[in-house]
């Protein structure tokens, strides 16, 4: 379908909203090459590259939504 799917749900998982301000924001494309056969060089490295922007995004705005303010973004 070529689309991306956001998931939301709100008080006790459900589709209840809840009681705080939902922010959705997003950053510029990474312009990531078509690779053939990429080794596992470069999936470390471009994989790298987007965790980092998500956590630059992260710390950008998570000051704009006051439950998130004192949180830390934390990818396994």
């Amino acid at each position: 379908m070529q689309v991306a799917v956001t998931y939301f749900w709100g008080k006790w998982f459900l589709p209840i909203p809840r009681g705080e301000k939902l922010l959705f924001v997003r950053g510029e494309p990474l312009g990531l090459p078509h690779i053939p056969q990429p080794s596992n060089e470069d999936l470390d490295k471009w994989h790298g590259i987007y965790c980092d922007e998500v956590k630059r995004l992260f710390e950008e705005n998570k000051d704009r939504v006051p439950s998130y303010k004192r949180k830390e973004l934390f990818i396994d």
